[in-house]
This record gives C-alpha cells, sequence and structure tokens, in this order.
C-alpha cells in the first residue's frame, strides 16, 4: 500500500470516526451525564422546607449561616440541603431582593456536583433550567436548552423501572402552596419554545405547515420527508462528486497495481510513480473524502432540526 492509500484510509476513518462522534454528541447534548433521583413522596417536604425564604429577615446573615453547615460537614445531608438553600436564597433574596441569577445557579451547580445522590439535585437541576430559560441573554437561553434537555432526560430516565417513583418538580403557586407537577407535564412545552428561535425549527414547521394542507394526518411525516429531499438536492452535486472520483481511482487501479509489482522494493520511487499517475490522469486520491466531510454540517444540521422538533410529534 502506497503513502497516499495510506493517507486515504486514515482520513476515510477520521471521517466515519467524526460521524460517530458527532451523532453520539447529538443524542447525548444536554445530558447531565449524572443520574438524579427523582423525589420521593417522603421527601418533598424537607424540600418545600428548603425553598420557603418567607421567614428570613437578613439575607446576608442567612446565606452565611447555611454557607456554616456546609463547612461543618460537607458531605452530610444537612450539607446538601444548605447548598439548595443557597441557590433558593440568591434567586429569590438576592440583589436586594430582585434575585441574583448568577449566584443562583453557581449554588445550585454545586449541588449538581456535590449533592448528586441528594433529593435536592433533581429540583436544583430544574431550578436552574429555568432561571436560564427566564433570562434575556441569549448565550443563557441557548445553556437553558442543554439545561432542560439534561433534566427532562435524567428525570425521566427511571420511567421505565418498575416501581420508580414518579419524575415531578415543585411549582410555586401564587398563593404560596407549592404543586407538585410531573416532569414530562412541564418540560416539553417550555423546550420547544426555546427551540422555536432556531432556522431549523422554523424550516421544519413551515414544511409541517405546507404539510397540512396536503393531508391533514400524517403532516409531520411528510414534512419530515420534504426535509429529507431537500436536504439530498442539496448535497447532490457533493454526491456526484465523490462517485466520480471514486470512479476515477478506480480506472487507474490496474495500472498502481502493475506499478506495485514493478517496483515492489522501492517504496519511495513506487509513491512518486503513483503521484505522476495520479497527476496524469487528473486523479485526486483525496477527492472523495472532500465532498463527505462538506456533506457532514449539513447532514448534522438535519438530525439536529429533527431532535428539536421532536417534541411536536
Amino acid at each position: 500500500m502506497t503513502t497516499v492509500q495510506k493517507l486515504r484510509t486514515r482520513l476515510w476513518r477520521a471521517v466515519g470516526a467524526a460521524c460517530a462522534l458527532a451523532l453520539t454528541v447529538g443524542a447525548l447534548s444536554g445530558c447531565s451525564g449524572k443520574a438524579y433521583p427523582p423525589v420521593k413522596k417522603e421527601q418533598r417536604k424537607a424540600v418545600e422546607k428548603a425553598l420557603d425564604v418567607s421567614g428570613i429577615v437578613s439575607v446576608d446573615d442567612e446565606l452565611v449561616a447555611q454557607r456554616k453547615k456546609i463547612a461543618a460537614n460537607p458531605e452530610s445531608a444537612e450539607a446538601a440541603e444548605a447548598q439548595f438553600r443557597v441557590g433558593v436564597i440568591n434567586e429569590k433574596k438576592g440583589n436586594d431582593g430582585k434575585g441574583d441569577t448568577d449566584a443562583a445557579v453557581s449554588a445550585y451547580d454545586a449541588v449538581l456536583e456535590k449533592y448528586a445522590s441528594s433529593p435536592f439535585a433533581a429540583v436544583a437541576a430544574y431550578r436552574k433550567a429555568e432561571l436560564l430559560c427566564n433570562s434575556e441573554n441569549p448565550e443563557k437561553r441557548k445553556a437553558a436548552v442543554k439545561a432542560y434537555e439534561g433534566v427532562l432526560g435524567m428525570m425521566m430516565g427511571q420511567s421505565g423501572k418498575k416501581d420508580a417513583p414518579v419524575a415531578v418538580a415543585p411549582v410555586e403557586q401564587k398563593d404560596g402552596s407549592i404543586k407538585w407537577v410531573p416532569a414530562k407535564e412541564l418540560i416539553p412545552s417550555k423546550l420547544d419554545t426555546l427551540y422555536k428561535d432556531r432556522v431549523s425549527y422554523q424550516v421544519l414547521n413551515a414544511l409541517v405547515a405546507v404539510s397540512t394542507k396536503i393531508t391533514s394526518k400524517g403532516a409531520y411525516g411528510l414534512a419530515i420527508v420534504f426535509l429529507t429531499i431537500i436536504v439530498k438536492l442539496l448535497i447532490t452535486p457533493l454526491t456526484r462528486k465523490q462517485y466520480e472520483s471514486m470512479k476515477d481511482m478506480q480506472k487507474v487501479q490496474p495500472e498502481v497495481k502493475k506499478l506495485q509489482e514493478k517496483l515492489k522494493g522501492e517504496p519511495q520511487k513506487l509513491n512518486q510513480e503513483v503521484m505522476a499517475l495520479y497527476k496524469k490522469h487528473g486523479v485526486n486520491p483525496l477527492g472523495g473524502c472532500f465532498p463527505l466531510l462538506i456533506q457532514m454540517p449539513v447532514l448534522i444540521w438535519l438530525y439536529q432540526a429533527i431532535m428539536a422538533f421532536r417534541l411536536q410529534f
């Protein structure tokens, strides 16, 4: 095998690995990597107590008190509750009562990192996502998508297990009471709202509108078919170029084999002769790889468009 052929083989392998990695990252995007246990019914009182900030007189004094609890025994259940409460206090009372989003998100992140097995982790993850979603900062709203996807994935992850507790999140009512709502009722609509800002979502939504005029049933499936056809048409020139390059390579293969037999013990000269042969016939040995590399972003975009719109299905 010549150096050029080795290089070509390695590049193909790299392309394949990159495709696999891209799809894997896409599938796992937003996933936190940790499975936070759903809050059990007997644990809800503790969470509700930690969410109550009505009796706080001095925010600074309360934060100091909670941090002392954390420092006293960092691995304890009390420390987990205290860390969660630091987030709640910053969220509701920080910044002179206006709420300190950054400090609250940082505190919730600490709960997720250090106390992932505590009953406060799932709630901290949800409240973090809520804070990011309510922000007007575009970057934070992007982070909210990842946070919500992670919350949805980890809270729904145990739904298939026998006797698994239902994944719920505490939602504070106007009268100050707390209602525990199933995660599957809360998160999808909020994620869908965030995804609406994406061009890929808007394109697919427009195709759904067109499909609905054609058929009332199966409009979503027809829209995906339309989108797939559009993407296929866009990458057809690249695909054709890729096939043409492969055919050109096949045409010169007999001559390459002759050179390999003739120059068996002279690898350096063989490489020179093969390159000269490719040049003579106008063949680019890497021509079949580059079109595929250009197609990858388009195919990843297609995958992301369908994933963003999946909550409508």
